[in-house]
């Protein structure tokens, strides 16, 4: 059901020092079996909003925001790439410090050559301005991070990959889930949003 879990995602997730939730992803709208026995045991979940799109609709263009439409249709600059590195130092360099180990960024790098991820660059006169990683396997691909400089248009390279996964014969495209809790948490929802697609309900083990 996701690109999320695989091996080298669960040690990603040990390194960074937090779990991945278990999540009930409520196929056909109802709890699975292992949720059901969770809470009879007295386990708790919250219910949560994710972004998808669904990669087997043709058009998806114009589920798009309309003030996005101009944005995604300027390919000049996108780069798919086999490597990490470059998405490292822009993520440094706009953080202004490194938020997590090189480890994690190493497990990344592994994800890649082993075909569970891809990485996507925007460069404008030779600099890159953004840069983004997303995780895959053969059914779907997950948004996992990004960095941007001000003003760069990473609209392009959602997109860019957003298309190349149809082109690939993946069934969907996860964006993340929504969040409305400060306004940091409200903008990127709303950037998220404006790819079309729906919001898809889950039930997400609290920790």
């Amino acid at each position: 059901m996701t690109a999320l879990n695989s091996p080298l995602d669960v040690e990603y997730c040990k390194e960074y020092g937090e779990e991945r939730p278990y999540v009930d992803y409520l196929v056909n709208g109802v709890a699975s079996e292992t949720t059901t026995i969770l809470q009879m045991t007295g386990k708790k979940f919250d219910e949560r909003h994710f972004y998808v799109i669904d990669l087997t609709l043709d058009g998806l263009k114009k589920d798009v925001r309309k003030s996005y439409r101009s944005l995604i249709n300027k390919v000049d600059g996108i780069v798919f790439v086999p490597t990490v590195a470059h998405l490292k130092e822009l993520h440094r360099k706009v953080a202004g410090r490194a938020t997590r180990s090189d480890r994690t960024w190493e497990i990344q790098q592994e994800m890649i050559e082993n075909g569970e991820a891809f990485a996507v660059e925007l460069y404008k006169d030779g600099t890159l301005i953004s840069a983004a990683l997303f995780y895959k396997n053969k059914y779907c691909c997950y948004y996992a991070c990004a960095a941007s400089l001000p003003r760069a248009n990473s609209h392009s390279i959602i997109w860019a990959a957003i298309e190349y996964c149809k082109e690939e014969g993946l069934k969907r495209f996860e964006l993340g889930e929504q969040l409305d809790g400060n306004e940091k948490e409200k903008n990127i929802s709303l950037f998220k949003s404006g790819f079309g697609g729906h919001l898809e309900k889950r039930l997400v083990q609290r920790k």
